[in-house]
This record gives C-alpha cells, sequence and structure tokens, in this order.
C-alpha cells in the first residue's frame, strides 16, 4: 500500500538560504524531529531606518508584525522543545546572507534561520498558500508545522489560524500534548 502524502509534504522541496549563504532543500536541512516556523522576517539593523511611513503601513498589515517578538519568545522556549525532542527552525522572507546574520547575532539565537528563495515564496503563492503583498515582494504568512524524523510534515499547527500569529508557548503546549508521555518538559511555576 503507498504511504498517505501528508499535508504539505511537497513544501519541503522549497529552497532555502541560511545564514552561511548556502541554498539548500529544506527537506536537507532538517536533521531531526523539528518544529519549523514560517513567518514574514525578523527587523534586522537598520531596515526601518528614515522609513517611519513604511514601518506605519507595515505594522497595519494583518499577521506581518511580531517576528521579531516571535523568534525571541522561542530562543526563550527552545530548551523546553529540546527536552521534547524537538529542534526549532525559522524560516523567513527576503533577507540575505548578512540580515540572517545580523539577526542572529542581535537576538543571540540558539537555533537556525534561514530565508525562503525568490523561487520558493513564487512557489508557496502558486500552491495558495496566504501571502501578502508589501513595497511589490510577496510574503507568506506565518505558519507552524511539525517534521517529525522521517522528513514528513506530520501536522500544520496554526495554517488555518495564520492571523493572529500562534504564541510560541501554545506550540510547546500542543507539541507536549501530543509526544505525551515521550515529553520531558515540565513546566516550572
Amino acid at each position: 500500500m503507498p504511504k498517505r502524502q501528508r499535508e504539505g509534504n511537497d513544501l519541503l522541496s522549497l529552497k532555502v538560504m541560511g545564514s552561511d549563504g548556502e541554498i539548500h532543500p529544506l527537506k536537507q536541512i532538517i536533521k531531526q524531529p523539528t518544529v519549523l516556523v514560517f513567518q514574514p522576517g525578523a527587523s534586522h539593523a537598520d531596515q526601518w531606518k528614515n522609513r517611519d511611513e513604511a514601518l506605519k503601513q507595515w505594522m497595519t498589515i494583518p499577521g506581518a508584525p511580531g517576528c521579531t517578538t516571535q523568534i525571541k519568545k522561542y530562543n526563550d522556549l527552545r530548551e523546553a522543545f529540546l527536552q521534547c525532542g524537538w529542534e526549532l527552525a525559522v524560516i523567513m522572507s527576503h533577507k540575505t546572507k548578512t540580515d540572517l546574520s545580523s539577526i542572529h547575532e542581535q537576538q543571540k539565537l540558539l537555533f537556525p534561520i534561514y530565508s525562503l528563495t525568490e523561487e520558493s515564496i513564487q512557489d508557496l503563492e502558486s500552491k495558495k498558500h496566504p501571502c501578502f503583498v508589501f513595497e511589490g515582494k510577496t510574503y507568506p504568512h506565518r505558519w507552524t508545522c511539525l517534521v517529525n524524523d522521517d522528513g514528513e510534515i506530520s501536522r500544520a499547527l496554526d495554517r488555518r489560524n495564520i492571523v493572529p500569529m500562534q504564541e510560541p508557548g501554545q506550540t510547546l503546549e500542543e507539541l507536549k500534548n501530543l509526544l505525551e508521555p515521550e515529553c520531558l518538559y515540565k513546566p516550572t511555576k
């Protein structure tokens, strides 16, 4: 009997660039169960310098603002995800190698971040993934999914509810509920 195609597995063929400038298919960079977070992209140094009007417009797009806050929260919870046996990876849009390095350094991230290639953004849009346009560029809306140890997307956690974003703590709780009793993480009160 053929293996059933799970939701979104074709998305793992999307190409991403890392902070080293190398481009790889997503499936190639995922080496263990991973919480994969797609987002428009955290701010980097001088991104909004002398661009007050553009920043105001960005802040009015549902689901666009909040990327930097989101990655900080995931960073704070990384150890809890690791205790559940899951790594984190964040996929952004329209970021250069320098942008990614700057964000990684500024936020002191403990997990890798990547940027979708232009071709991958177009591919997402053609697959009817919800997107928005800002300053002539297409940005996929944020969503979170679980990629299992077979390299398959086993569950899309918040794709059905793209706006507002799912909080990292909610993602951890959903993951724990799926994994009980394997998850060793116990929150401290």
